[in-house]
């Protein structure tokens, strides 16, 4: 059960936040709890997400939300991490742009949720995602300090762009206060390409990807299973199902435990652990993230 929940709504109340509390789990809008990765003692309740990954400190960032600096003319936008995606591009889309990004789901969760979890872009064969979207970020370490990458400067060599480490790091290397992302034309972005056949759940998903060799083979094997198919990126969409495996495959499933981030190769299971007891060696931010590897 939750003992505490904090709700921080400026940088410097996050910054304490994190500082001041233990183990805690850091949650946006809890659109992605589905694909948590803990042990599934922690998956009973996911209809209450905020008490179901069983720790007892929450942190919550919807209040940390809101656009901070708009530059149509660059292009560029800073915002926290708590807006909702349907909110930023409600606000860029008055100004006749947007993120050019596409899901089967729809613009669901927050910017630092879905840079956190980096989940693939349908128009990414041609506008790219979210590494290629994210200028520089503003993140809060385990320790309360604050730390920045990057700029709004499109070509920046400000240093490592060290904020490309956090995105699909699932939360477990820093707390994304504040995110620099490149905007697109609303008129310039694509329509998705992709095939539909059936509806999906957040609840019930799994996604994959494989080299173009073996796409054909995985759509043939999901015939009978709703799915989204983007031919592009070759990345399937599909309700939870055992669909075969490729190798140099990826898989990321809705479910609890080891099944929902499957083990990578040695080496970048290696990269991995090895950050993590770099930036975060007390195991601080969602505990437990990282044990499927």
């Amino acid at each position: 059960m939750v003992n505490t929940l904090l709700e921080p709504q400026t940088l410097e109340e996050l910054a304490d936040a994190v500082r001041d509390a233990g183990r805690m789990e850091v949650l946006g809008s809890g659109s992605h709890v589905a694909f948590d990765v803990r042990g599934p003692e922690g998956c009973a309740g996911l209809d209450d997400w905020s008490v179901a990954l069983g720790h007892p400190t929450v942190l919550m960032m919807h209040r940390l939300s809101g656009i901070v600096e708009h530059h149509p003319e660059d292009m560029v936008v800073v915002v926290r991490a708590g807006t909702r995606l349907t909110d930023l591009q409600n606000s860029l889309a008055e100004r006749g742009q947007c993120i050019p990004w596409a899901s089967p789901l729809g613009d669901i969760g927050t910017v630092g949720g879905l840079l956190a979890l980096g989940p693939p872009n349908g128009l990414e064969a041609r506008c790219g995602g979210w590494r290629d979207w994210c200028l520089g970020m503003t993140i809060v370490r385990p320790d309360g300090r604050v730390a920045r990458s990057g700029s709004q400067a499109v070509k920046s060599v400000a240093g490592y762009d060290v904020h490309k480490l956090m995105i699909g790091a699932r939360g477990t290397l820093g707390v994304i206060a504040e995110v620099i992302l490149r905007t697109l034309p609303l008129g310039a972005r694509p329509e998705p390409t992709w095939s539909v056949a059936g509806s999906l759940s957040a609840s019930e998903l799994r996604i994959q990807r494989t080299l173009a060799t073996d796409f054909a083979a995985l759509l043939s094997a999901a015939r009978d299973v709703a799915h989204v198919a983007d031919e592009a990126t070759c990345t399937l969409w599909s309700a939870d199902s055992e669909l075969p495996r490729f190798e140099h495959d990826w898989v990321m499933r809705a479910g609890c435990g080891p099944r929902n981030l499957e083990p990578f190769d040695a080496v970048h299971t290696g990269w991995m652990r090895s950050a993590k007891k770099l930036l975060d060696p007390e195991g601080k931010l969602n505990p437990g993230a990282l044990e499927a590897i």
